[in-house]
């Protein structure tokens, strides 16, 4: 017999009372923790590209990559849905070319979930609008559960899409694939570095022991090429960036000529790459695999032994604006070392 004595109340949470400040608290938390499940409740795959990222004279809350749709910028609300985020939706959308908006609120008003669903039949069709309500939910003593709810969507959102051919080799199995096999190999050969499970994405991160910072690797079909590189991203970038930077002569002794380091360093960039990277493989063939892993282990080894101390041991107070003089004079890249574009079809 069921227990029903057992059963408790499903209590809401306030997402304002909950976590009190936007910016600080709730935008890390969307933008961190709980990628993954706002991933699955809008069927796609969030990378994160940055947060506050500016889209003239406003700043967009998070922007992601999307491997099928491209870039797509997260608008944050901790309060119930407004008439000003309405067109801030198509600020971002047309400041940054995004195919997607999504605008996250406590609750939705009826005339907003009927203005998204507006901008999804008069606009561009290249774009997609969603509005997404947070929920915690916590029974009895649990600790508190968030729930993401889309709410207003295009109308063939919720369309399947075509399942592929039973003998094609798809994006994600290939990626996910190709990440195993690379974790099994730096197993076998004890290298120090233990990747995250496996996403089907094109890149693959490992911790290295100091918040902000990880390992990359990532691969391009497109462009036969591997890479590794350290990232930082988020407040403490542009610190630690030029911390390791003010070591760059002796860290590129270290590694040796064999290897090209490229820097990819703030101000005017909102994260440091620092990055090595090998063309002309061919990723799709299998026989090419072991040829690539013994490569990423060298690589991978080398950025944990030279970059791995120094890294653990940064400081950001140690970094003041006075030695900015000391920054490199053509930065150059992206704001976060994205996945690449890569089909892997």
């Amino acid at each position: 017999m069921p227990k029903t004595d057992e059963l408790s109340e499903l209590a809401y949470i306030d997402p304002k009372d909950f976590f009190e400040n936007e910016p600080k608290v709730f935008t890390p938390w969307v933008s961190t923790d709980s990628l993954g499940l706002l991933s699955d409740s809008l069927k796609m795959q969030l990378d994160l590209v940055g947060t506050e990222q500016s889209v003239g004279a406003l700043k967009a809350d998070i922007v992601c990559e999307e491997p099928d749709y491209g870039t797509v910028v997260i608008e944050n609300q901790l309060t119930d849905s407004d008439n000003k985020h309405i067109g801030q939706l198509i600020a971002y959308a047309a400041g940054t070319g995004s195919s997607t908006v999504v605008w996250i609120a406590r609750r939705f008003r009826p005339e907003h979930r009927e203005s998204i669903g507006w901008l999804n039949e008069l606009g561009n069709p290249k774009v997609r609008f969603f509005g997404v309500e947070i929920e915690l939910w916590r029974i009895a003593g649990s600790p508190t559960a968030p729930r993401f709810v889309v709410v207003a969507h295009p109308d063939d959102w919720e369309t399947p899409k075509p399942e592929p051919e039973p003998t094609v080799l798809t994006r994600a199995s290939f990626l996910v694939g190709y990440w195993m096999a690379l974790r099994g190999h730096l197993d076998r050969f004890k290298i120090p570095v233990p990747l995250f499970a496996p996403l089907p994405q094109a890149f693959n991160d490992a911790p290295i022991g100091k918040a902000a910072c990880t390992l990359r690797s990532s691969i391009s079909v497109q462009k036969k090429q591997t890479k590794v590189a350290l990232v930082i991203t988020g407040d403490v970038a542009k610190a630690y960036g030029h911390l390791l930077h003010f070591q760059k002569d002796e860290i590129e002794r270290e590694f040796g000529d064999e290897v090209a380091l490229d820097w990819k360093l703030p101000p005017d960039l909102k994260s440091t790459v620092i990055s090595t990277v090998r063309t002309g493989w061919n990723l799709e063939d299998q026989a090419e695999w072991t040829s690539q892993f013994e490569w990423f282990a060298k690589q991978l080894g080398d950025f944990e032994k030279v970059f791995g101390p120094r890294v653990r041991a940064l400081n950001a107070s140690d970094y003041t604006p006075e030695k900015s003089d000391e920054e490199p004079d053509e930065p150059v890249g992206d704001s976060q070392e994205a996945p690449p574009d890569d089909e892997a079809e």
